[in-house]
């Protein structure tokens, strides 16, 4: 585990300086938070729009702990939701735990405005010649979301059926994902198995996302570089010495995660 926890650290670091730094225009107004939405994972908070996102977790019990506030989150935020569930979290077992929070889930899958499929029963996946109609699919479904009235699309999956064999496939997948994303009515969380995932390729997955989620002393905690935690800690201090319009230099990552 020690080592799995070192190369997310590693993977994080590499994505935070192997994206270029931006200006950031300081003072200038609050924060629109309309562009945000409630993650409705405690370790997280509000997230902005075109977040892709995700996490390493050991048991379903992990998964139920995220993946359905999660869902509950969106669904009071009028979101449309679509679920890609897998082993050892099936659409059955999903659909009970949400269940749990949202008394009225079976009303609200039948209006579709909650999508729960297994992966292997997933038409899309089955049908997809390559990840750019995947990730098509994804876009043309926040469309239709935005037509359909809702506020956005919140979409999760569990890659716990990848494979060595595929690995490069759903890289590619990941890696095109969190640019298309990007400033669109979409967020994405995707789950990955610590207990599947080797050193490599949990650089691989910490690299394509936004940030990541992982279980440390039994919380989940948001894998931070020292890097960009000593900038969330100049974001806090008192701002009185600079003047409007100041401006501070913020790697991307860190303000696609809190702006």
């Amino acid at each position: 585990m020690e080592d799995l926890t070192s190369a997310l650290y590693a993977g994080l670091l590499k994505a935070n300086y192997g994206r270029q730094l931006m200006t950031a225009r300081f003072w200038e107004g609050p924060i629109d938070m309309t562009e945000h939405t409630d993650s409705g994972i405690e370790a997280i908070g509000d997230i902005p729009w075109g977040s892709h996102f995700c996490q390493f977790y050991e048991t379903p019990e992990d998964m139920v702990g995220t993946i359905v506030p999660y869902f509950k989150a969106g669904i009071d935020a009028g979101e449309r939701c679509f679920w890609v569930a897998a082993p050892p979290l099936g659409a059955f077992e999903a659909t009970n735990a949400l269940r749990n929070v949202v008394p009225d889930i079976d009303r609200r899958i039948a209006q579709g405005e909650m999508e729960i499929v297994d992966h292997d029963q997933w038409g899309v996946k089955q049908q997809a010649q390559s990840v750019d109609e995947i990730i098509a699919f994804w876009m043309q479904s926040k469309d239709d979301a935005l037509q359909g009235g809702y506020t956005g699309l919140r979409v999760t999956g569990n890659l716990n059926y990848v494979t060595s064999d595929t690995w490069d496939i759903y890289e590619e997948y990941e890696r095109k994902a969190v640019t298309c994303f990007c400033n669109e009515r979409i967020i994405a969380l995707c789950s990955y198995c610590t207990l599947r995932c080797d050193a490599g390729m949990a650089t691989d997955v910490v690299q394509n996302h936004d940030f990541a989620l992982a279980r440390r002393r039994g919380s989940w905690a948001m894998i931070e570089t020292a890097a960009t935690k000593r900038t969330k800690r100049a974001l806090a201090e008192p701002t009185t010495s600079l003047k409007p319009g100041s401006p501070i230099v913020l790697p991307t990552l860190l303000r696609r995660i809190f702006y």
